[in-house]
């Protein structure tokens, strides 16, 4: 009988929770566990949002770059000569190839469809990013040590005009390169920063954190 009284009183005082207590507990970690996971999928769904926006700023920039150097090449060409000419076609030549890849990039981002992103969906744009922008940078500096090479053989060329063409290519295509290996060596620091904070944010997540 005693164990019994004993065992009422500790019900009555809070020391153990009785069937009431126990199901409004479950009702609120069901409740707040739901909320977590709405959270956590509005953040997925930013998440997406904000990569997708990154790419557009990224490919405008690439191409307002792009279409400076048609514009000003073309200009620039018809008003000078020799290895300043040769300079300054090349940079219409090389960015009418940038045009194509900025228009082209950001009406990709542009027709992705609004939808619910998971933590699988973004990792996965995330990694492929990564990728792409890692190879762009290693190719940058083979862009700028083919103008190197160009630019050197301009010395050995058979006549001033082939050395003047050699080098103002050269020079040309080191400062195309130039730019590239700066844009894509700041995209890939973002997106490698993005991942890292998708990661963080989900790895972070604990819905059961204070709720005993």
């Amino acid at each position: 009988m005693r164990p019994l009284i004993f065992f009422i009183v500790l019900i009555a005082s809070g020391f153990i929770p009785s069937g009431a207590a126990m199901a409004q507990r479950d009702v609120r970690i069901n409740d707040d566990l739901g909320a977590s996971h709405d959270s956590l999928a509005a953040f997925h769904d930013s998440f997406a949002a904000s990569r997708i926006h990154i790419t557009k700023t990224a490919m405008g920039t690439l191409g307002s770059w792009a279409t400076a150097n048609i514009a000003s090449g073309l200009i620039m060409a018809g008003q000078t000569q020799g290895q300043a000419r040769a300079f300054w076609h090349m940079n219409a030549y090389w960015n009418v190839a940038n045009l194509g890849i900025a228009a082209l990039g950001y009406w990709n981002a542009a027709r992705i469809p609004l939808r619910h992103y998971s933590y699988e969906d973004n990792l996965h744009e995330q990694h492929k990013l990564e990728k792409i922008y890692a190879i762009n940078f290693a190719l940058d500096f083979v862009y700028i040590g083919g103008g190197i090479i160009l630019n050197s053989r301009s010395h050995f060329a058979g006549s001033p005009n082939s050395a003047d063409q050699l080098a103002g290519y050269g020079i040309s295509i080191i400062t195309q390169g130039a730019f590239l290996l700066v844009m894509d060596a700041i995209m890939l620091h973002i997106h490698k920063s993005n991942t890292r904070r998708l990661n963080g944010r989900v790895n972070g997540f604990n819905p059961y954190r204070g709720k005993f």
